[in-house]
């Protein structure tokens, strides 16, 4: 039996509107697991970048409460404002004004402080890098660098996340001897070929070979990130209660 056009139209019409409804409750429903998800991601990175590997690594074997657990007792959270100032009552999921308030991630054992960490992004060359920046309680030494979203090319710019490109990072430091913020700079090449100065070395990482862009962009991208910190670094580093 034929079925005329506005039939077939109306089935069709019909057929759409009942998927996308019931998209949007599939959506929906996974949502809290979703942010959840995210929330572990984030809380993972960090775990990571403050160098718990083998707690991290027990953890994940133990699922998420585990997970959470750790987070819970080796992380505390703080908002800053871009004077350095903690902003109270404020957490890094309700941050309203990212260019205005910033998260400060401290690490502890117990009651000691034994790091921070920062996230850092900019512009790559085919993406936005997203990481996160680790630093001693001295807020001078470089704890260590993760990257954990970008689109660069693999095997070029996609260095990024690996693990030999961020090791060169550790140990190297931020400040210059006359007490001003230097940051970390990505050379083209190997730094112990390029940088004459052996005491000049612990400011420079050798670069990823074929990708010297996307080493500019994280040279560039970590001083610029470095540079909104530098007000809370400064008066931490002057002896101000860290949170």
């Amino acid at each position: 039996m034929r079925r005329s056009n506005a039939y077939t139209i109306f089935f069709a019409g019909l057929v759409c509107l009942i998927c996308s409804a019931l998209l949007t409750l599939v959506s929906f429903g996974l949502r809290d697991r979703q942010d959840l998800n995210k929330e572990i991601e984030r809380k993972k990175n960090v775990l990571k970048v403050i160098g718990v590997d083998d707690l991290l690594a027990k953890a994940e074997g133990e699922g998420t409460k585990a997970i959470m657990e750790l987070y819970a007792n080796r992380v505390k959270e703080v908002v800053i404002d871009t004077k350095g100032e903690i902003i109270e009552g404020l957490t890094p999921e309700n941050i309203k004004s990212p260019q205005e308030e910033l998260s400060v991630y401290v690490s502890v054992d117990g009651d000691a402080v034994t790091g921070y960490v920062i996230p850092i992004e900019g512009p790559g060359l085919w993406s936005t890098l997203y990481g996160y920046f680790s630093m001693e309680n001295d807020l001078n030494t470089v704890k260590g660098i993760t990257f954990y979203e970008h689109g660069e090319t693999p095997g070029l710019g996609g260095e990024i996340e690996k693990p030999w490109f961020q090791q060169n990072f550790v140990g190297k430091k931020i400040f210059g001897e006359d007490g001003q913020l230097r940051s970390v700079t990505v050379v083209k090449g190997k730094a112990k070929e390029v940088i004459s100065n052996e005491a000049e070395r612990k400011y420079y990482v050798d670069g990823i070979s074929g990708a010297t862009m996307t080493s500019t962009a994280v040279t560039d991208l970590l001083k610029s990130s470095l540079d909104k910190y530098n007000p809370y670094i400064a008066t931490v580093r002057n002896g101000r209660e860290v949170l």
